[in-house]
């Protein structure tokens, strides 16, 4: 069985340690299973640039689902 997600690479960003939202490049690896401890399928993605935010993240603009 073949999964196919597409997402825009936006929902992989995360706060930077300047307080910015953003990824850096390179390599991220999405891991799917029934639970933390059993994670059987793997799959690795490259991010060719990085993208962030020019600003840091007011915490009003943060979501339960981020």
């Amino acid at each position: 069985m073949r999964v196919v997600l597409e997402t825009p690479v936006e929902r992989l960003h995360h706060t930077l340690t300047d307080g910015r939202r953003g990824i850096e490049p390179g390599d991220v690896t999405m891991l799917a299973g029934l639970a933390a401890d059993d994670l059987p399928h793997t799959a690795t993605i490259t991010v060719g640039a990085q993208v962030t935010r020019r600003s840091p993240v007011q915490r009003s603009e943060l979501r339960s689902d981020e």
